[in-house]
């Protein structure tokens, strides 16, 4: 019988190293989805405006593309890696929905809030808020099995990714 595919989710703060990770698995093996919506903002973007106003610019238009990134990818047989914080049950459940044929993983990222701040620091292009991040610690809600998950992992920080 062929293996399902793997809906890999990253869980973890902003500058927490998710994207890193999910360009490194990518490079490993091409044929892996990676669904982003700050991807997706930047591709709407093109470089004209600093990454916070093309966020508020973009936003709905991000989220609708983003909608149908997941449905096309849950309704293939590939790989697939969602990029982004995926804080709370309630974000990974509606975004684990589209994926009723995948093997789901949680990787989460457990750096603290002070290293992501410094991270985020060094990305002149993406400048973020503080709340961002406390925002994140407030409401985060670690996976867990009951969420269907198969396979939870924690990668530990490191200074530099």
């Amino acid at each position: 019988m062929p293996a399902r595919p793997r809906l890999i989710v990253l869980v973890g703060m902003q500058g927490s190293g998710k994207s890193t990770y999910a360009a490194r698995l990518a490079a490993a093996d091409p044929a892996i989805r990676v669904i982003s919506r700050d991807a997706e903002v930047e591709r709407l973007n093109a470089g004209r405006l600093p990454y916070d106003k093309a966020l508020r610019r973009f936003a709905k238009t991000a989220s609708r593309r983003l909608l149908a990134a997941l449905a096309e990818a849950g309704a293939s047989s590939d790989d697939v890696v969602l990029d982004m914080t995926n804080g709370t049950r309630a974000e990974r459940a509606r975004r684990m929905a589209f994926f009723p044929n995948h093997d789901k993983f949680a990787v989460c990222f457990a750096v603290p809030i002070q290293e992501c701040r410094r991270r985020a620091a060094l990305r002149a292009d993406k400048p973020l808020p503080p709340v961002a991040f406390f925002s994140f610690r407030k409401h985060y809600e670690p996976p867990s099995p009951d969420e269907g998950f198969i396979g939870i992992e924690t990668i530990e920080p490191q200074s530099r990714l």
